[in-house]
């Protein structure tokens, strides 16, 4: 606000002479994009951090706003229909954020948002803060302005973040995932078994953080321990057959030659089951398997339970 007026600004230029000269520490590749940009451009370099950028396509519409604003647009702050007016047509086409109170009051949402993205094998991990939910901007956490404002099915809402348990809960996953190394969102899990670790360890932080994935395929990790793996041991002229089955989570049983079939292909604690699914096979678990593996002969036909000799079957 300024005086008894409601004044618009917008955070991010998406004109030419929209926000003056370059910061101090705009390097020079950033620059260089920006001032190849004029206002007949139809693209718009906005920077996000340090080595971060993402480019704009302006609407027409956001173009009309922005000369609006750029021309001390303001309106009064006992005018609340206009201003109700103005933020649901400004909802369409900005997110909106607010000093002041507008629109209906909701409470903030706490929980914060891992948005997972495949990308060539791994994944890319962002962390965002919701305040409304399902719907309405995402900002960093504990960054950004501390109320905000948007539009959903022609209501216009407003809600007041709470940035400090924002930051805590964002603290909460760089505990959980060392492999982060403490930097800045988003990023980049290029190997496929350390981007398994990631959404395996994510669902594990639910409530307080979920998981979206605004773009492609979701995995799914299954962990899978010891306690959930049934064998019997038989004999068969001088062998000793292993029979066995794992009862999955939902009460899928996978047999276990099939198990142990799928732990061929790939030596990895991850074990790929179709269709996005993993198992994520614990460390007794998986030296069983591998120790088994290594010491049973194989079947008499494809897909047989394994069989040891006996003794074989001491030293397992």
């Amino acid at each position: 606000t300024r005086g008894e007026h409601l004044q618009f600004k917008l955070i991010d230029p998406i004109r030419a002479d929209d926000g003056g000269g370059a910061p101090d520490d705009e390097d020079e590749a950033f620059i260089a994009l920006r001032r190849s940009n004029s206002d007949a451009a139809p693209l718009r370099v906005l920077r996000d951090g340090p080595g971060q950028a993402r480019v704009v396509r302006p609407t027409p519409a956001q173009l009309r706003v922005a000369e609006l604003i750029s021309q001390g647009w303001q309106v009064p702050v006992g005018a609340l229909a206009e201003i109700d007016a103005a933020l649901r047509v400004l909802g369409s086409h900005f997110q909106l954020a607010s000093d002041v109170e507008a629109g209906h009051e909701v409470p903030a949402s706490a929980v914060l948002r891992a948005e997972l993205t495949p990308q060539h094998g791994g994944l890319l991990l962002s962390l965002v803060a919701a305040p409304f939910g399902d719907f309405g901007p995402r900002p960093l956490p504990g960054q950004g302005r501390e109320r905000v404002t948007t539009v959903h099915q022609g209501v216009t809402l407003s809600t007041r973040r709470n940035l400090a348990a924002e930051r805590d809960q964002a603290q909460v996953l760089l505990d959980a995932l060392p492999a982060l190394d403490g930097g800045a969102s988003p990023w980049t899990i290029a190997e496929p078994d350390q981007a398994l670790a990631v959404v395996e360890a994510l669902q594990g932080l639910a409530p307080g953080i979920v998981t979206d994935w605004p773009k492609g395929k979701p995995f799914r990790v299954r962990p899978v321990a010891a306690g959930q793996v049934r064998l019997a041991v038989r004999s068969q002229q001088q062998w000793l057959v292993v029979d066995g089955q794992v009862t999955l989570d939902g009460g899928e049983v996978l047999k276990l030659e099939q198990l142990l079939e799928a732990l061929a292909q790939n030596r990895s604690r991850y074990v790929a089951l179709g269709d996005g699914e993993f198992l994520a096979l614990g460390d007794t678990l998986r030296q069983q398997l591998a120790d088994l593996q290594t010491l049973a002969q194989p079947g008499g036909k494809a897909g047989a339970a394994p069989r040891l000799s006996p003794l074989a079957a001491l030293a397992w």
